[in-house]
């Protein structure tokens, strides 16, 4: 079995005597491919938040092995982002180019290139100078992606990454993830759209403000599982 690269022990989240997340303990092998589902309202993007320090437990804690919390790349949900800064494609995709360590680093003439390569890899090449605010849904997402393509991180994380765009951007996005995979990421994503998890996604968490299954995709999304995460988020809500 691989080492795992994130654990979730005992984990516990409250806010007054609202509890978002209980007794939650999870371990996502290095190089895997896990998605997270479950009912609106579940935890899911509270255990991310979690997870990248947004957050602090009320009990329990987030272990991680053989990387650090600089090396996560997240993209969280489109909702949650501000796109009415006056910021151009290039400049929100160079990001992806600065760490935190060397921010005032100047970007190198190989780094350009690998930058101008990227943004036409994912069709943005005629956009490069537009404003961030005047993009489709899916050209802001395919714009996320070359950033994260370009800061190259062991551990990414994605919240609801194909919400409101096309369906030729989302094959493009899937893509990718496979190929991320296959170079030995570990990548943990959120979903709701379940016909995509069961066809690209090898493992399962099924969250419902508990774990009420996790493991290979094909066992974790049963009929049985997914009634009981609905049951169960009705009794908590109750």
């Amino acid at each position: 079995m691989k080492q795992c690269e994130l654990v979730v022990d005992g984990l516990n989240i409250s806010f007054g005597h609202f509890t978002a997340l209980k007794d939650i303990n999870l371990c996502f092998p290095k190089g895997s491919l896990t998605a997270i589902v479950g009912p609106n309202g579940g935890g899911k993007s509270t255990l991310m938040k979690c997870v990248t320090g947004q957050l602090q437990p009320t009990k329990g804690r987030i272990c991680l092995h053989g990387t650090s919390s600089e090396n996560i790349s997240y993209v969280p949900q489109k909702s949650f982002l501000d796109t009415s800064f006056p910021i151009t494609v290039h400049e929100v995709a160079a990001m992806g180019l600065l760490s935190k360590k060397n921010l005032y680093r100047a970007i190198t003439s190989d780094q350009i290139e690998k930058l101008d390569q990227t943004l036409e890899d994912m069709g943005l090449q005629n956009q490069r100078e537009q404003l961030v605010e005047t993009l489709s849904g899916g050209q802001f997402q395919r714009l996320l992606f070359a950033r994260l393509l370009l800061q190259d991180q062991p551990l990414i994380i994605l919240d609801e990454p194909f919400a409101h765009i096309d369906e030729q951007t989302k094959e493009v996005l899937l893509s990718i993830i496979q190929t991320w995979h296959q170079k030995g990421k570990t990548i943990v994503v959120i979903l709701h759209e379940l016909d995509l998890v069961k066809r690209f996604f090898p493992n399962t968490v099924l969250l419902a403000r508990e774990v009420i299954s996790h493991g290979p995709t094909d066992q974790v999304m049963s009929e049985k599982n997914i009634a009981a995460a609905f049951k169960k988020l009705l009794e908590n809500t109750a």
